[in-house]
């Protein structure tokens, strides 16, 4: 039988002149779009597109939707794209809760998060295996990025009765990380990425543990992207604090779940909004609403070529 696509994301998609919303769909490991509508400037939320499939939307389905589908940041495909082993801007987030999940099961102790590159390869073999690989994305990707020989580093056995240094990354970045990178909508990514953090599964976190959720997260989409630097202390300290505040709790409590979905979602919205960006879809630009990278528009000469500066957007598929 014939797997039928359905329109489960919409994207805002910036073009000259307009602003378009691209519903796309999933068969198997097949992402591809399923029409073009105009949409209102938003962002992680519903816009001012229909409520409803168009008929030939609805007709490829067999079903019509009485919901706004979310916004969602990821890559755009405007082509039919395949999932890609070696390309997390391919996958969807249901790869990196996969991948996620398989890493938990293997882990011998839930509270090390330093991964070997034989953990993590075992991980991807058993979840995106790669039939004719081209780029091995644990050592070609993951390794090269994320490690820091400085810091994550772990004793571990020669053979011959002497220790040697492993390097090992740390695996709440690399999952932040992919969760920012792949397809996905905001609110889904936003509550996958809580989770990383909510180390008692209490469904809250802590002033403390508000800022090593945004730092990691930041951290490790800078390390993806090789470039910007992460916030200070200082600033996830203040980033902390505005939570807090919005909802005039002491900074000594726990925050929930949904509050903080509920203000990060506003939040990301309003950076976007503040940076007067057509799009706000791309890892790119979650890294420049975020003052991590420069902006181009603050700059009187913003050429590619310059030193220290690079295009807020991918051009395609694991351009970075």
């Amino acid at each position: 039988m014939r797997q039928r696509t359905e329109p489960i994301q919409t994207y805002r998609v910036a073009r000259p002149g307009r602003a378009l919303c691209l519903e796309i769909g999933r068969t198997g490991r097949v992402t591809l779009p399923v029409r073009e509508t105009k949409c209102g400037h938003d962002f992680g939320r519903a816009g001012d597109h229909s409520s409803t499939p168009s008929d030939a939307a609805a007709r490829h389905t067999g079903q019509h939707s009485s919901k706004h589908s979310p916004g969602s940041m990821g890559n755009v495909p405007s082509l039919k794209m395949e999932v890609v082993p070696a390309d997390p801007v391919t996958w969807w987030l249901d790869e990196v809760k996969a991948l996620r999940n398989e890493y938990n099961k293997r882990a011998s102790d839930q509270w090390s998060f330093a991964a070997s590159e034989k953990q993590l390869r075992g991980v991807f073999e058993e979840i995106l295996p790669d039939p004719s690989p081209t780029k091995d994305i644990v050592i070609d990707t993951i390794f090269p990025r994320f490690a820091d020989e400085r810091s994550n580093t772990t004793d571990g056995p020669t053979g011959a009765g002497g220790r040697f240094k492993e390097i090992r990354v740390n695996i709440l970045e690399v999952w932040a990380a992919f969760a920012i990178v792949c397809i996905g909508s905001i609110e889904e990514k936003l509550s996958f990425i809580f989770d990383l953090f909510d180390f008692n599964h209490s469904k809250s976190i802590s002033h403390t543990e508000v800022m090593v959720l945004f730092g990691t997260t930041l951290k490790g989409i800078t390390k993806y992207a090789r470039r910007g630097e992460p916030p200070d202390s200082d600033t996830l300290t203040d980033w902390a604090d505005h939570l807090y505040d919005s909802y005039k709790k002491d900074y000594r409590t726990r925050v929930s779940k949904d509050q903080v979905l509920k203000y990060y979602t506003k939040h990301l919205q309003e950076l976007c909004e503040r940076k007067d960006l057509e799009s706000c879809q791309t890892y790119h630009t979650f890294l420049l609403i975020h003052d991590v990278v420069p902006d181009p528009k603050r700059r009187k000469s913003a050429l590619p070529d310059e030193e220290g500066w690079h295009p807020p957007l991918a051009k395609a598929p694991g351009d970075v």
